[in-house]
């Protein structure tokens, strides 16, 4: 829980802080929770098939045909090898104990599995072991709650050329039977079976699956509360610079706050970056506009000076060469009246000009 704890505190640190983990580093986290959650039920999933009891009884029954089949081919070599007299089967106590050392000869390679022979003839069962037997001592009877169900199995495979099975549900228990006929002169007659008492498997890894299960269940709302924080705060923080882009429609030097995200962060430092460039562009270009429109009234100014000045220029040039003619004219007093009445005319057009 200490990994646990340590996560919540940072990934909920206030908004305003820059210490805590950075978004990457919580997304790579949450992959991380994801994954775990994935392996974790595969894990089970594979788990829960291979134990699973139609899984341990699929095994189980493989393991009886294989087993049932081996006892039978061990009989049919020991009574071609004269080891065990031909058929019918007898009774007699050299008979039973052959039979028997067949049975658990073939039977020490297979773990749980009982089995022994029937004789058609007497319907009665002989050649009884249970070679992996865990208990204090060699088991050599039949058991008295599966007898009938081993007659009928038994029953069930001489009847015909094959084999029989059979399955008893006792509470948690499986009980499964598998017989092979045995032939004599090409009719069934005898039968070779054999029994395997399941313990609990119909509710074997019960707790394991309980746990299983549990941290399943854990890890998802592990992955589940990060993703939830980690959105809620991405989401905060990107409401926070709309807000402040909004305000910087007005007003450009208006900031991006912290939102606690480092890479949420660089990005309303950039935006505020960038608005304040925006704002000093916008300021340069109005003085810029300024000094336009000053150069522009300027240069009309001097446009109109220059009209002015060529304006004036032409009547006082006519008033400069009527000075000149009335200098060497001094004595003829009609043609400097003409003169002078020029003179004055220029004068007026100068003064109109002025106004």
């Amino acid at each position: 829980m200490t990994f646990v704890t340590r996560l919540g505190k940072e990934l909920t640190k206030g908004n305003g802080s820059r210490a805590g983990w950075s978004l990457k580093r919580q997304i790579r986290i949450l992959g991380v929770l994801l994954a775990a959650t994935i392996a974790l039920a595969s894990g089970l999933a594979i788990e829960f098939a291979r134990h699973s009891e139609k899984a341990l009884v699929t095994d189980a029954q493989r393991q009886l045909v294989s087993a049932a089949r081996k006892l039978r081919e061990g009989y049919r070599s020991a009574v071609n090898s004269a080891r065990i007299p031909g058929r019918p089967m007898t009774r007699s106590a050299s008979d039973e104990a052959a039979l028997r050392a067949l049975t658990s000869a073939s039977l020490a390679s297979f773990p749980g599995v009982e089995g022994g022979f029937y004789e058609g003839r007497k319907g009665a069962l002989v050649g009884y072991a249970y070679p992996t037997y865990q208990g204090s001592g060699p088991k050599t009877d039949v058991p008295p709650a599966e007898r009938g169900s081993i007659l009928n199995v038994a029953q069930a495979a001489s009847g015909a050329l094959g084999g029989a099975e059979l399955r008893v549900d006792a509470g948690h228990d499986v009980i499964l039977f598998y017989a092979f006929a045995l032939t004599q002169n090409g009719k069934p007659a005898d039968a070779a079976w054999v029994m395997r008492h399941m313990v609990g498997v119909r509710s074997a890894y019960g707790r394991l699956r309980a746990l299983s299960l549990g941290l399943l269940l854990i890890a998802c709302a592990l992955a589940t509360g990060v993703a939830w924080i980690v959105t809620r705060r991405l989401d905060r923080g990107v409401a926070a610079i709309e807000d402040a882009l909004h305000a910087m429609a007005a007003r450009f030097d208006t900031p991006v706050g912290e939102t606690g995200i480092s890479e949420l962060d660089r990005i309303g430092a950039a935006v505020s970056g960038l608005a304040e460039a925006l704002d000093q562009n916008q300021k340069r270009r109005d003085e810029l506009e300024q000094r336009l429109r000053q150069a522009d009234r300027l240069a009309a100014l001097g446009r109109l000076v220059a009209a002015v000045a060529h304006e004036v220029r032409n009547p006082l040039a006519s008033i400069k060469l009527k000075l000149a003619l009335a200098k060497k004219l001094p004595e003829e007093p009609q043609r400097l009246a003409t003169t002078f009445e020029v003179i004055g005319s220029e004068v007026d057009r100068i003064d109109r000009i002025v106004k």
